[in-house]
């Protein structure tokens, strides 16, 4: 990934103009990274460089944002299902790449100075978060309607019985701040 500098400059925003063109003209089947360098005629530093600025730019100015899986390769996704499927595979990569650094860096360090409270401290919120993203790959999809879909079981139905039961709980309003407000 480039630098947050060269994906701000002049050129990068050249590059990811063209790659957005490119992938404008290539739905809804996508663009593999060697066919999407061929396409746009860029090197594929320029665009790697191009997706990188997409990817920071695509938000900004109320693009469609720019996804990319194994089957289609890149493409700018609007279908909901594909976004979620997406996220769902950067979440589930992420979790990967946390476990291993829990296991491969923090671990050996807390297991080396097992009585300091400031890595307990540090473990905890490592295992907080590895268990939220946990939670977040695992859950299972909203089905195309939108609807509730039945309540699971297995090793996880607690956590689906609690997160539908505080998603139907009503939320008091707050009360007005002196200014109205």
């Amino acid at each position: 990934m480039p630098r947050a500098s060269r994906r701000r400059g002049n050129a990068a925003r050249r590059h990811a103009d063209t790659v957005r063109f490119v992938l404008f003209e290539a739905p809804p089947a996508g663009l593999e990274f060697h066919r999407l360098a061929r396409a746009s005629a860029l090197s594929p530093h320029q665009v790697r460089s191009g997706l990188a600025a997409l990817k920071d730019e695509a938000t900004s100015k109320g693009w469609p944002p720019l996804i990319c899986n194994r089957a289609d390769g890149y493409q700018l996704g609007t279908e909901p299902a594909a976004l979620e499927a997406y996220a769902r595979q950067v979440v589930s990569e992420k979790l990967t790449q946390f476990r291993r650094f829990i296991t491969g860096t923090v671990s050996p360090h807390a297991a080396a100075h097992p009585n300091d409270k400031r890595i307990r401290h540090i473990v905890a919120q490592l295992n907080s978060i590895e268990s939220t993203l946990d939670l977040i790959a695992s859950a299972r999809p909203n089905p195309p309607g939108g609807g509730r879909t039945a309540s699971p079981s297995g090793p996880r139905a607690h956590v689906w019985r609690l997160l539908s039961s505080c998603a139907g709980a009503a939320i008091p309003p707050t009360p007005p701040t002196p200014n109205g407000r």
